[in-house]
């Protein structure tokens, strides 16, 4: 398997002050997701690593209909969602080498740590975490929060609500889409979330206090 970060020399200025330097990059490769006839579904662009999850989370949530989460009453403590960001940065082995990809963390409402991918796509982290949940037959992922370092998309949204995500955060913002999405799906959606601030735009009666 390829290795999922490369070096490369690089012509650096700091402080006015030229050098060559050796730079770990995020690698980003083509990767066949091959359906089950042996036909080629899509191609992702991802970073090289757990393709096994990956190819299943991808086939667990593709063209799945939102799922409705009426029924999960998992409840989240603010102080809880704090300690999230952090929590996640911490195992964020290959943005600290390379600064070049994105994260997704699975957490039960306590904050336990179940399940870190990182990518360069956000959408493949994602899948990454899904497709390890499904090869554990742990979907749907009731009572988990899925935490995302960056911004909040609509198919992130889907995703998730397919994999039965009952409260989804993030440290950046959401689409509009994204929004209505989880609405929809009765998912509780959270952006900006750093430190003790967050914005809570649906879903507010799982967070404990609210």
């Amino acid at each position: 398997m390829a290795a999922p970060t490369m070096l490369r020399s690089v012509f650096r200025l700091r402080g006015g002050a030229p050098s060559i330097v050796e730079d770990s990059i995020a690698v980003e490769q083509p990767f066949p997701l091959v359906g089950p006839q042996g036909e080629t579904v899509t191609t992702t662009m991802r970073t090289p690593g757990h393709d096994d999850d990956l190819r299943a989370g991808f086939f667990a949530t593709y063209q799945q209909p939102s799922a409705a989460i009426f029924d999960d009453d998992s409840r989240v403590s603010p102080s809880t969602l704090e300690a999230l960001p952090d929590r996640l940065r911490a195992g964020q082995e290959l943005f600290s080498l390379t600064g070049g990809t994105h994260a997704a963390g699975l957490f039960t409402v306590d904050g336990t740590l179940v399940c870190l991918r990182e990518d360069v796509g956000r959408h493949n982290a994602v899948d990454k975490v899904v497709g390890d949940a499904v090869r554990r037959g742990a979907l749907p992922l009731a009572g988990h929060v899925l935490m995302l370092s960056g911004r909040t998309s609509s198919e992130v949204v889907s995703k998730a609500a397919a994999a039965g995500v009952p409260i989804l955060a993030a440290v950046s913002a959401p689409s509009s889409t994204a929004v209505a999405l989880a609405e929809a799906a009765g998912m509780t959606l959270i952006g900006f979330l750093r430190g003790p601030t967050m914005n809570i735009y649906t879903g507010e009666h799982r967070i404990i206090g609210s």
